[in-house]
């Protein structure tokens, strides 16, 4: 498939500067065709990246449950807007390998069987293939747990429902007790509910705003 059938405006992007930094900015395309990709000036804590034509730059996008990374140049720029050569090459890695969110979220859970008694736990992290529950009880690993949990990501709320199961329970002992830290993989989840998660994570990590 072409990256103009994989990418579409709109579509949120990380930029990583020359020189090899692996830090992020944060980007959106504005356009894409033949002759290469319009996409907004990327920005960290809203302090412009200054790119000039000639500069090499990787770019990373996320697309379903998988990201797509390429390294391109700048051939052109103006105060709003940069244009990317289109690249020879792309590589496509599963998301869940790159970012998982450290914050702490509400889920309601029904543990072992969808009529069970809701609980209500916590998240450690949060990720699109998945996230990582604090439970006071031990969760064994392959038990399934309906989840329910709210977001918020662009002023839009979505109430995401996904069925997981646990792939391991770790026992935890801290100065107030013991907890059990429960990795919960995503079984069945909507393409609309995970593309949901990728934004809330994309917008999380721009903000640099670890809890809510």
């Amino acid at each position: 498939m072409s990256l103009r059938k994989l990418l579409k405006a709109g579509s949120r992007l990380m930029v990583f500067p020359p020189q090899g930094s692996r830090t992020v900015y944060h980007s959106y395309l504005d356009d894409i065709g033949e002759d290469g990709l319009g996409i907004t000036v990327p920005q960290k804590h809203g302090q412009p990246l200054l790119l000039h034509y000639g500069d090499q730059v990787t770019v990373r996008a996320p697309v379903g449950t998988q990201y797509i990374e390429f390294t391109t140049k700048v051939v052109g720029e103006t105060q709003s807007r940069i244009k990317l050569a289109m690249p020879i090459t792309w590589k496509q890695t599963q998301q869940r390998d790159n970012v998982r969110l450290p914050i702490v979220i509400k889920v309601e859970c029904s543990i072992g069987d969808l009529d069970a008694r809701t609980v209500k736990l916590h998240t450690i992290d949060l990720s699109a293939g998945g996230l990582c529950l604090r439970s006071t009880e031990n969760i064994p690993a392959e038990t399934e747990i309906w989840m329910t949990m709210f977001l918020e990501a662009r002023k839009q709320k979505r109430i995401i429902n996904a069925v997981g199961k646990v792939i391991r329970s770790t026992l935890m002992e801290h100065r107030y007790g013991i907890e059990y830290r429960c990795a919960v993989q995503y079984t069945k989840i909507s393409r609309a509910d995970q593309d949901f998660i990728v934004g809330f994570i994309f917008e999380r990590t721009a903000k640099k705003r670890p809890t809510v």
